[in-house]
């Protein structure tokens, strides 16, 4: 029978391969930038060697792991976390929440809003509640359903929603591949299944958008819109590191008129 100590470090070592997997990194390339061996990081994948705190660093360091990754690697080999880790409502995070607030009120009257990891929606705009409010009161595992089937109404009211929703699992895999998040792993498995039979349209060679911008038929209108993404940078705390913010901009005059009004139709009575 395995003692507590080998199951921990087996469960390391498969975690420490999935994470090398996903960045396609074979394990002379991992050791070399790490600066050990083949065969030292081959026997800590098997659970034949317990590796030490510095040694986990280095590793984390070459393969570029988020805090929560981290912390996980080095919860299984039974050391303590190196990333302090708060609730979004924690003082500590004051600074920084009021941060974010201070640039999705500056963005308003086009849609904003700041999330974690998995699309849980953490703060929004006046704009993006007006705009999505169904989305203020639906987790994320809900919101793909409710686009991703091609069956629903997501590809009725967004003109190029086969475009749209490839790019969205684009995005999402791409985050993927560079943490181990059970919820989004869930998701990402989810899109692709739904999209399984939904041919990915081709490229329109020089009519191409220099972004990929969703065109929204919402009241008669047709709307254009594009998404720009910021993060802090190098956060050595678990939740601010994982909190992204969906700026959402219009591509036309037609779409900047329409969030100018609907920003004046919700606006609160003196």
């Amino acid at each position: 029978m395995k003692s507590n100590s080998q199951k921990d470090v087996s469960g390391f070592g498969r975690l420490l391969r999935n994470l090398r997997d996903r960045r396609g990194l074979s394990q002379l390339a991992l050791s070399s930038n790490a600066g050990t061996t083949p065969r030292h990081l081959s026997f800590i994948e098997t659970g034949r060697s317990r590796p030490g705190r510095d040694l986990i660093l280095r590793l984390a360091g070459a393969m570029q792991l988020p805090s929560r990754e981290i912390n996980q690697l080095l919860g299984l080999a039974g050391l303590q976390p190196e990333m302090a880790e708060y609730s979004f409502e924690h003082q500590k995070i004051e600074p920084y929440r009021a941060a974010l607030v201070a640039v999705l009120e500056k963005h308003d009257p086009y849609p904003g809003c700041a999330m974690n990891g998995a699309g849980d929606i953490l703060l929004a705009n006046e704009a993006y509640k007006a705009f999505a409010p169904n989305s203020m009161t639906t987790s994320p595992e809900e919101r793909v359903e409710i686009f991703f089937n091609p069956d629903g109404n997501a590809p009725k009211l967004v003109e190029n929603w086969a475009e749209v929703a490839h790019g969205l699992l684009d995005r999402q895999r791409a985050e993927l591949a560079g943490c181990f998040n059970h919820r989004l792993e869930k998701m990402v498995s989810r899109m692709e299944e739904l999209l399984k039979n939904v041919e990915r349209p081709p490229l329109r060679g020089g009519e191409t958008d220099i972004v990929l911008s969703p065109i929204l038929i919402v009241g008669g209108k047709r709307l254009s819109t594009f998404s720009t993404f910021m993060k802090f940078s190098h956060a050595h705390e678990v939740t601010l590191s994982e909190v992204r913010v969906e700026l959402t901009f219009p591509t036309d005059q037609t779409t900047q008129e329409f969030f100018e009004e609907l920003a004046e139709k919700t606006q609160p009575l003196p």
